[in-house]
């Protein structure tokens, strides 16, 4: 029986409920991480990183979303099962509906979690990872556990020789090599988009968010842009792409030889 960690770096496997979101294999067993880290391969969604806060003080956060990851409308979906998954995490806190994002592009307020449609094996295999979020109050760093997050700057490797990032964890193997930093939309990702230009489509690739704030802006985020250079905008946006990795214990099985496209597949 092959086991999810017998499989290299940057191997490539699906979950047979969800056959159109591929993984690949970012590393394992890593500090803060106890299990496989698998990275999605594309990108499974356009959406804001958070909302615009109407009644939050903070004219940044009120006007453009709030930059702080550990609040994030994204993080909370991204985690979430099933339906009415929103819930406030602070005073201020609002929706993604479409009122709260840069032109109403692709509110998600009413979507199913992004674990919804996973099967109930994979959903029993994830673990939890120690992720480190910065704050931009005071430049401190707070640990989180989550079983899916959107990666950070240090993680996809932009931080390496920074001092003042490297508090948000260290690069994954995967991004070793700088080619897979670079994502394409998932078909499913191009299906649901209100925003649908002739360049998103799953040949061509597409910006997708990283958990990093920028500097010390209460909106600005970072991104991973279309040729995998780094960029920032407000958290409002909606059309930047969602990119996750996620968590799954490192014994369970996953079949025995790839299919003919590469891909091994977890029940």
């Amino acid at each position: 029986m092959t086991k999810l960690n017998d499989l290299a770096v940057s191997a490539r496997l699906a979950n047979r409920a969800r056959p159109g979101i591929t993984f690949r294999v970012g590393g394992c067993d890593l500090p803060g991480y106890p299990g496989t880290i698998l990275v999605a391969d594309g990108i499974v969604k356009q959406g804001c990183f958070d909302a615009k806060e109407p009644k939050n003080p903070d004219v940044g956060c009120r006007n453009y979303g709030n930059s702080d990851y550990e609040v994030s409308n994204a993080h909370q979906w991204l985690n979430a099962d099933g339906k009415k998954w929103f819930k406030p995490q602070h005073e201020y806190d609002a929706s993604p509906t479409k009122a709260n994002i840069f032109d109403g592009d692709n509110p998600y307020a009413n979507d199913p979690g992004f674990l919804t449609d996973f099967s109930p094996a994979f959903k029993a295999a994830l673990a939890k990872a120690t992720i480190k979020t910065r704050k931009i109050e005071d430049g401190s760093t707070h640990e989180m556990l989550a079983s899916v997050w959107l990666m950070s700057g240090a993680e996809v490797g932009f931080d390496a020789k920074r001092t003042d990032d490297n508090d948000e964890g260290e690069m994954f193997p995967l991004f070793a090599d700088f080619l897979m930093r670079i994502a394409a939309p998932t078909a499913e990702a191009v299906e649901t988009a209100s925003y649908q230009p002739r360049s998103f489509n799953p040949r061509e690739s597409w910006w997708y968010w990283l958990r990093s704030p920028y500097a010390t802006n209460s909106y600005y985020v970072r991104y991973v842009s279309a040729s995998g250079a780094e960029l920032r905008v407000g958290a409002y946006d909606g059309v930047s792409g969602l990119r996750p990795a996620l968590l799954l214990k490192s014994d369970i099985a996953v079949s025995d030889e790839p299919d003919a496209n590469g891909v091994y597949w977890i029940d």
